[in-house]
């Protein structure tokens, strides 16, 4: 028996079992670079963050992060299936602990790319277009280097902003999910 993909989201959603989330690292590859938190945001709820305490010791935020969207049945992202959840199986494989179990993955970017045309698909793109009252927290080039050197201070900042992107991510979720027409697991 298959259930239509808007049966199932409305499911996932009543029943708990819906997240969005989105990382923060200090680079771009995971064989160089590390977590610096991750935020979680149950549907309908408020997000919560993992952090690390210094720069390079992500193995523990790694380890939680993993584990807590393992509880989940659908993930949602905004360019999670070609960035967060590589980086993250790429961090875990080198703390030699257990990749992300498979989900179902609904990857807002992916969705945005594939039904609508315009300039830009950012999620701070796509937020001002919509006239969602979340806007993507901006965060300075600089600071992404100063949280090396000052994680005191900077991380914050950082946990700041990977929540204001898990609240915009679920707004953009609103607005598109009724577009989407298949779900895949990643």
């Amino acid at each position: 028996m298959q259930i239509d993909v808007q049966d199932f989201l409305a499911f996932a959603e009543q029943s708990g079992e819906l997240v969005c989330f989105d990382l923060e690292m200090t680079g771009l590859g995971g064989n160089y670079n590390s977590v610096l938190c991750g935020s979680l945001k149950p549907y309908k709820q408020k997000p919560y963050t993992f952090l690390i305490k210094r720069p390079g010791a992500d193995k523990e935020v790694c380890k939680q992060i993993s584990e807590e969207l393992n509880q989940y049945k659908v993930h949602v992202s905004f360019n999670g299936k070609g960035f967060d959840v590589k980086f993250l199986n790429t961090r875990l494989i080198y703390w030699e602990l257990p990749v992300l179990e498979r989900r179902h993955h609904l990857d807002v970017l992916l969705v945005a790319r594939q039904k609508v045309r315009m300039r830009g698909k950012s999620q701070a793109a796509l937020l001002s277009w919509l006239e969602t009252t979340e806007e993507k927290m901006s965060v300075p080039p600089g600071y992404w280097n100063a949280v090396l050197a000052n994680p005191k201070k900077y991380l914050p900042i950082m946990r700041k902003r990977c929540e204001s992107d898990t609240i915009g991510l679920e707004a953009l979720y609103e607005r598109f999910k009724h577009l989407v027409s298949n779900i895949s697991k990643v």
